[in-house]
């Protein structure tokens, strides 16, 4: 089966919470490769299409270690405005899921940090970028110390300060950065 048959085959073989949950998680993935490559319409047909299923679950629910729902498709949602430098949707969309508590592993929930850290840092609000990476760390400090976005951040944003930063400098020796 070539992979953009996989949505039509789950919409016309699986049935109630095993087709919703699958098709979630294919649209998740639709949507981040489309986003990676910068194909906005694409990216937005999975976008809709991943929102859509998400309604019909009243929290996410976590099948074989993958989560899917309406939080972690906020997460996708946001990493992939991220990717596609829509950085103001990236974080209003953060707004609404945070303001609505998060109930996601810390295995998603750093990423999401990560990727606010981006979208901050490309509008210019470097403490902003700096206290999303600092969460990021608070709540998976194992994949923030090695997760290349992580690395990334801790590069740019050691770089861009000219002076002393008592809370850069602190997270730049957890991370292993000379500063």
């Amino acid at each position: 089966m070539q992979p953009w048959a996989a949505p039509r085959h789950a919409e016309t073989t699986l049935h109630g919470c095993d087709r919703a949950f699958g098709l979630g998680i294919l649209h998740l993935r639709g949507l981040t490769l489309a986003g990676r490559i910068k194909d906005k319409r694409t990216a937005q047909q999975h976008i809709d299409a991943a929102w859509r299923v998400a309604g019909e679950f009243a929290e996410d629910i976590a099948e074989h270690g993958i989560h899917f729902g309406p939080e972690n498709t906020a997460v996708h949602v946001i990493s992939t405005a991220s990717d596609m430098e829509d950085h103001r949707r990236a974080l209003d969309t953060a707004d609404d899921l945070i303001r609505s508590g998060l109930t996601l592993p810390a295995t998603r929930v750093g990423p999401l940090h990560m990727n606010l850290s981006r979208s901050r840092l490309a509008l210019g609000d470097r403490d902003g970028a700096l206290e999303s990476l600092e969460e990021a760390w608070n709540v998976a400090p194992e994949m923030a110390r090695v997760h290349p976005t992580s690395q990334e951040l801790m590069r740019v944003l050691t770089s861009l300060h000219r002076r002393s930063n008592p809370r850069l400098t602190r997270l730049a020796k957890r991370a292993g950065v000379p500063f």
